[in-house]
């Protein structure tokens, strides 16, 4: 666990702190605004201003906007679902804040230099899973919120999210995200190893909080009880996914002619390159058998 650093107080602009909220919604240009929270006792009294970034990403919202409105069902979901490529998510700088290329990216870095604020959220979603929560600084006591705020709501807990899979835990349901740090591609995606938008205001002492909710809860997320024979249901996941890539691969392979001349193609194909990109070696690092003698060993 990390030792909690105190965040400096950033200057006061109109006699007031600053902070700076961030969420996905479903208006169509990116745009920060003012609202008041729709609990009053949050705010009052408490010198401080929430700056909303409505949404991030509004070409990756009007790709997904098929199956927003619902019926929300798996189908609907999977077949309507868009993700963009790791390299087209604002959220990331792979290159460095100074190289940031989409104007998405360029604005959100402009708002944090502005506002430096004290504390910056995040909404994220999951498909299937549980919620959890990742910090860029330790906030002690905040996983038992979190515990309270899931039983209250009805949200299992994930206890062992894929997401943080090689983070130090701060509590159940609670991670602390790494330095960044330069890597290659395949590590940037599978262990968030790169600079990002969470980190760029820490220079501030800003604490940035990523919360992650789920679309479906699956209560079996909330167990964190061995597995009575892990070795076995690890071998059978790599076999998986092993096969999973094989068939992703050779469909891909068969409809890519066929795309030749469909405008922003590479682009639209760009999440499932990265994904047979980073699956062989997930494969080979999750299997007993391929002997994991790399720098991040599977947790226990």
């Amino acid at each position: 666990m990390a030792a909690q650093r105190r965040p400096r107080r950033p200057p006061r602009p109109r006699g007031r702190r600053t902070a700076r909220q961030r969420t996905h919604g479903r208006r169509h240009r990116a745009a920060p605004g003012r609202a008041r929270p729709g609990r009053p006792r949050l705010t009052e009294g408490a010198d401080a201003t929430w700056n909303l970034l409505l949404c991030l990403d509004p070409d990756g919202l009007r790709r997904n906007e098929r199956w927003l409105t619902g019926p929300y069902t798996l189908g609907r979901h999977f077949r309507n679902f868009f993700r963009p490529g790791f390299l087209e998510q604002p959220e990331w700088l792979p290159d460095g804040a100074a190289a940031a290329a989409l104007p998405e990216t360029r604005t959100l870095l402009a708002l944090q230099d502005e506002l430096r604020p004290f504390l910056q959220c995040s909404l994220h979603g999951v498909d299937i899973g549980g919620g959890f929560v990742e910090l860029t600084h330790d906030l002690p006591g905040l996983d038992r919120r979190v515990a309270t705020i899931a039983t209250r709501l009805g949200v299992p807990r994930e206890l062992g999210a894929y997401d943080a899979l090689y983070w130090p835990r701060l509590g159940p349901a609670v991670y602390r995200i790494p330095p960044p740090h330069r890597r290659d591609l395949a590590a940037a995606i599978t262990e968030a190893a790169v600079e990002s938008t969470w980190f760029h205001p820490y220079r501030y002492g800003t604490v940035t909080a990523v919360v992650e909710a789920p679309m479906w809860g699956v209560a079996a997320v909330e167990d964190g009880s061995p597995h009575p024979d892990a070795e076995a249901e690890l071998r059978s996941v790599s076999r998986t996914l092993r096969q999973d890539t094989l068939l992703l691969s050779g469909l891909t392979a068969r409809i890519r002619p066929y795309l030749a001349g469909v405008p922003d193609a590479a682009r639209l194909l760009a999440p499932v390159d990265d994904y047979l990109l980073v699956c062989p070696g997930l494969a080979d690092a999750w299997d007993p058998d391929c002997g994991n003698d790399s720098a991040h060993p599977l947790p226990p």
